[in-house]
């Protein structure tokens, strides 16, 4: 194996950290999306699935292309010691931000279902007092008949 000189190990460190930082910022997009879709354990488990999938290919690709595929243990400690930072960091924030932003488009799609159903709301009330219209002319019909 070449021997990879102090300073070219810091900077493979430090990139490895700004990587662990992007798969945080990551791992809050997938954290919206399932605030955004669903809380439920199935849901869950499978978006985590799916984030650690991505990370993981994506942690592989970066060792490739900056360390030509060649793993130290330096840099998987960038890559996590990157991720505590921003989760420890800016997880918070990010989190109250995600609330904000979800409960946002949430008020957003019930505003637009309301006006796309509105419509129809007026359609079926116009039924219904025709239907009740009906009905009453046909109960004073059928009581007059019974006399």
């Amino acid at each position: 194996m070449p021997v990879i000189s102090i300073t070219e190990q810091t900077r493979l460190f430090l990139l490895s950290c700004g990587m662990g930082f992007l798969l945080g910022i990551l791992y809050e997009i997938f954290r919206l999306l399932r605030m955004m879709f669903s809380a439920k354990k199935k849901s869950i488990f499978i978006f985590d699935i799916v984030y650690s999938l991505l990370a993981t290919f994506v942690s592989f690709v970066f060792i490739l292309t900056a360390n030509r595929g060649n793993v130290r243990w330096y840099i998987i400690f960038g890559i996590a010691a990157g991720w505590i930072i921003y989760y420890f960091a800016l997880g918070g924030i990010a989190v109250k931000f995600s609330r904000f932003i979800t409960g946002c488009v949430k008020k957003m799609i019930k505003f637009f279902v309301k006006i796309l159903t509105s419509p129809f709301k007026l359609i079926k009330k116009l039924f219904i007092n025709i239907s009740d219209k009906l009905v009453k002319t046909a109960k004073k019909g059928l009581s007059l008949i019974h006399i």
